[in-house]
């Protein structure tokens, strides 16, 4: 399986050169894929104050599809602010769909329209905005699922794994202590040793809030 710093590089490439695809990483808990997303976004020259990050299960349904009102005896659906400052003639920006892997039926019905038609009730997306999804694994025990078939179709699915190097690297870069990089590096097993079966487990997010 390819590193967080080679699925950073993939997305890159993928999303450059097609604004519609959306790639999905798939990982652990703590490994890095929610950074990886704004090393994309960085990589792809949009600045952070036009990447949204969504954690979709925070959300109902109608929070994504706007809430509706009577107006002269019509019902119209008021846009959600997220969204609408993605409009089109926003320019460039990424939309994160945050842990869909553990979304409801409902939640994945509504993202494999959005991701598809690139629009809302109201209004269309910028052609130059992308998405990108994250998610756990099944045997994580996150409350991760399969996704609906015709979702799963809509997907680059990127299976991602640690890597010692990557985190270093990204670690120095990040003004983490070097004596917690020192002892990582000379216990590289713990790095990210997550256990669904245990209360709690050394990951890299743990690791760097210690440190």
């Amino acid at each position: 399986m390819p590193s967080i710093n080679q699925c950073v590089d993939v997305c890159s490439r993928i999303m450059r050169k097609s604004p519609k695809a959306v790639p999905m990483l798939h990982g652990a808990p703590g490994m890095g894929k929610s950074d990886a997303c704004h090393q994309i976004a960085e990589n792809l020259g949009i600045p952070a104050e036009r990447v949204l990050v969504v954690h979709i299960n925070n959300h109902d349904v109608v929070d994504f599809t706007g809430v509706p009102s009577v107006v002269d005896g019509h019902t119209v659906f008021n846009p959600t602010k997220m969204f609408s400052d993605f409009r089109e003639g926003t320019g460039p920006g990424l939309i994160v769909l945050e842990e869909l892997a553990q979304s409801s039926m409902q939640h994945q019905t509504w993202v494999a329209g959005f991701v598809l038609e690139r629009k809302t009730t109201t209004f269309k997306l910028d052609p130059e905005v992308r998405f990108i999804a994250t998610g756990n694994r099944a045997q994580d025990r996150s409350g991760a699922k399969p996704l609906l078939a015709h979702l799963n179709d809509r997907l680059y699915h990127i299976d991602a794994e640690s890597s010692m190097d990557d985190w270093t690297g990204w670690a120095m870069e990040n003004g983490i202590d070097a004596l917690g990089i020192a002892f990582l590096r000379l216990r590289p097993q713990l790095l990210n040793d997550f256990d669904a079966n245990r209360r709690s487990s050394p990951t890299q997010r743990s690791w760097t809030k210690l440190f």
